[in-house]
């Protein structure tokens, strides 16, 4: 019974940060909780991040992914392991109109795979259709399954692009 009025805490919106805070170092259950609560603050997404990489945490991280509160260094350092967690999370939305070039800031790898996502933005797409043709070329040598794959999904996007532009 006390856990379950736990779980309720650590899951509602109009309980503090401080008190957050505290329920995250009860039990890994509740942490998990925690780390999906958008009132969770940054600073506590990123040390809930840190212990999920740490402790191998999946579903931990995938909360934090999640969290429109979660720095953008960690949003994009989950990306390549839940990538349409990123699109979906307003985190990024938010960051682009920051910062015009937050896209240009991802490793070739991490773009592909962004690429792939079935969930990636029109404006995403539009900006990986400016320069994945010249990165798709540069890893074709080093990995040619790879390269196929990911060029196929990268056409079937832009397709999808077009398509939702009218192009």
């Amino acid at each position: 019974m006390l856990l379950d009025s736990l779980k309720q805490e650590a899951k509602s919106h109009n309980t503090s940060p401080q008190r957050l805070r505290e329920l995250a170092a009860i039990n890994d259950e509740l942490t998990r909780l925690v780390a999906a609560n958008p009132i969770a603050d940054s600073s506590l997404l990123g040390e809930l991040a840190i212990q999920a990489r740490n402790n191998k945490d999946v579903e931990m991280q995938r909360a934090i992914a999640s969290n429109p509160n979660t720095p953008t260094q960690w949003l994009i350092g989950l990306a390549h392991l839940f990538p349409e967690e990123l699109f979906s999370n307003p985190a990024y939305d938010l960051s682009i109109l920051e910062n015009l070039n937050f896209s240009h800031t991802f490793e070739n790898k991490l773009l592909f795979k962004l690429v792939c996502a079935f969930n990636a933005t029109t404006s995403f797409l539009e900006f990986a259709a400016g320069i994945c043709e010249t990165n798709i070329k540069r890893i074709r040598n080093k990995d040619n399954f790879q390269y196929f794959s990911l060029e196929r999904q990268y056409e079937i996007n832009i397709k999808r692009l077009r398509n939702d532009i009218g192009a």
